[in-house]
């Protein structure tokens, strides 16, 4: 097994033991990336499930799952650092996710994927699945980016 599909699954076990999709995307990725991993993340992460606060009408949590692993690997700390790169790559990252899954809010997405009181896994593994090969391609095209990775992930012909 490779990184990508550990980290894939790790996302789906934290899901299945009833963590918050934001929850799972965040830890699973923000697990791998960064070390020592912040449980703050975890806190930060939780109040994104269900669409913000679990109302189902805004953002799906793990677009702001993702938005937040982006920020804790490379957000700046200053206002004098640039942040356009990092804007571009949050960009992709929604955009893929509303290409692939047709929107980014909450309650069409639990419409389709969480049929008969079940919940979004498979929405999990394909939006962590996502969000690493978007590191991963970023890292390798952008130096300063790989640098403030704690590790790289092995994909194996994924990208």
């Amino acid at each position: 097994m490779n990184d990508l599909e550990r980290i894939v699954a790790d996302a789906s076990r934290i899901f299945d033991l009833k963590h918050h999709c934001s929850e799972a995307i965040v830890m699973a990725v923000g697990g791998f990336y960064l070390d020592p991993y912040p449980d703050l993340l975890t806190r930060v992460a939780c109040p994104f499930g269900g669409g913000v606060g679990g109302c189902r009408d805004e953002l799906c949590g793990l677009v702001s799952g993702a938005t937040i692993v982006l920020g804790a690997l490379w957000g700046r700390t200053s206002y004098a650092e640039d942040d356009k790169w990092l804007y571009e790559v949050v960009c992709a990252c929604r955009n893929r996710f509303i290409e692939t899954n047709g929107t980014s809010l909450c309650r069409p997405l639990r419409d389709h994927y969480a049929v008969d009181g079940g919940r979004c896994g498979p929405l999990v593994e394909q939006a962590t699945r996502d969000l690493v090969l978007l590191i991963e391609q970023t890292a390798q095209a952008n130096p300063a980016a790989a640098a403030r990775l704690a590790r790289r992930a092995t994909i194996q012909d994924e990208m």
